[in-house]
This record gives C-alpha cells, structure tokens and sequence, in this order.
C-alpha cells in the first residue's frame, strides 16, 4: 500500500546522435543545424506521446529520464547547443510530469556540471548518477542541494563491484553523513547495478 512505480522514459539527445553516428552528429550541429533540430524534434515528440502513456497511470509516482550528456571528462557537446536544442523539450517533459503531480528525475553519465544550472531550470526534482570520477557531490550538495535532490554516487569503479560488504557499509555512512543533513540526498550507485556486483556488496 502506497508503494509508486518509477516509470522510464527513453532518451532524446542520445537518440539523435545514435541515428545519425556521433561524427556526423557533430559536424551536422555546426553545418547544418537546422536538419539537427528537426532531429530533435521529431524524436522529443515521439518520448512525450510515450511520456503522456506512461502519466496515465496513477500508480506511477515519478519519471526518470535517461540522456547521457557527458563522458567522465566532459559534455558532448557545448552548452550553447543542448540550450539551443535539448533543453527547451526537457523543460516540456518535466511541466508535463508536474502537471500528473508526479516528480521529474534526471540521469546523465558523466560530468555535466557546466549545465546544472540548466538541469535545475528545466525543473527537474533529483539528478542521478554523480559518478565519484567525473564529478565531485559534495561540491554539487553545497552549490545546488537547496535546490534540486542528488541521487547516487556510490562507486561502481571499485566499492561495489571488487570491495568488501564491510567497504560499501562504510561508504553508504560516509556519504548519509555528508550528503543527508538538511535532506535533498537519495542514496543510490553512480550508475546502474550490472550482474557482476556481488550479491552480498548489493544487499
């Protein structure tokens, strides 16, 4: 009883660049920016009808959209074009799941905090993953955790995938004790759970 269903909504920027090879992604933003906005159209219209499927359903608490964005050195791409591109139809999906009262939830790999302020202002209610080698949460909780929850950052680099039950305990502590006062803090991994995880690190 009270218990929500997380519903997962595909992706948009790395759906666009997956259609096209990231190189002529990339040469096509400069050159031809207008067939890359048609891209971006065309497929952000096709996740909001699935998005408008998935808020149907009262049982559905939140949304977690998953766009990968950086790499653990930095974006993609510059700012100026996921602004020009991207983030006005983030800023759509999020007012669509506010609407349902349901929360927004962002994932992106990598080390995306040149567009935190961005992410923020699309209205999204958490971020997800905070990979420990791309990007540093504690510096993130104290610029941003008035303003949007962290989620994650348990290390899949080592803790949980070759540490000890004992080292992921100790982690999992560390992070509740720095990230949890004031609240705006979801303890979760820096990135899905793959099957080589051991059972007892996952528990």
């Amino acid at each position: 009883p009270g218990m929500k269903i997380m519903g997962a909504l595909g992706k948009i920027f790395n759906s666009v660049w997956w259609f096209m090879g990231f190189q002529h992604f990339a040469e096509a933003v400069v050159e031809n920016p207008d067939f890359v906005q048609r891209m971006f159209d065309k497929i952000a219209t096709i996740q909001l009808d699935v998005l408008d499927r998935i808020l149907a359903y009262d049982e559905v608490g939140a949304v977690i959209h998953a766009d990968d964005l950086g790499y653990s050195e930095a974006l993609m791409i510059s700012p100026r074009h996921l602004r020009r591109f991207l983030f006005p139809w983030y800023k759509e999906l999020v007012d669509r799941i506010h609407a349902k009262g349901k929360l927004a939830i962002f994932h992106s790999d990598g080390k995306i905090d040149a567009v935190m302020t961005d992410v923020i202002a699309c209205g999204f209610d958490a971020v997800h993953p905070f990979e420990p080698k791309a990007m540093d949460i504690v510096e993130m909780k104290r610029l941003y955790g008035d303003r949007i929850c962290l989620m994650g950052n348990i290390d899949l680099g080592y803790t949980l995938t070759r540490g000890t039950p004992d080292e992921v305990v100790a982690e999992c502590k560390e992070r509740l004790r720095v990230l949890a006062p004031g609240g705006g803090y979801c303890l979760a991994s820096s990135n899905s759970i793959p099957e080589y995880v051991p059972y007892d690190n996952f528990l």
